[in-house]
């Protein structure tokens, strides 16, 4: 029984304790990207890359434009 209480103090303690570090960094930074940047992509937003480049490998428009 003492064991499973503390198993269950242990869980509401780390719970409470993320959840207080998560609200600070809300409110010093913020936790989401702007909606701007998440309809552009925040590979390209946030690294200036695009993660994505479609087509380029692999058998995509430009290999089936190569290929004829």
């Amino acid at each position: 029984c003492t064991q499973i209480f503390a198993v269950a103090a242990t869980i509401v303690f780390c719970f409470a304790g993320a959840f207080l570090l998560l609200k600070i960094v809300d409110a010093l930074v913020g936790l989401r990207a702007d909606e701007e940047d998440e309809s552009v992509g925040l590979d390209l937003s946030q690294h200036s890359e695009n993660a994505y480049v479609l087509g380029a490998v692999g058998g995509g428009d430009a290999h089936r434009a190569a290929a004829h």
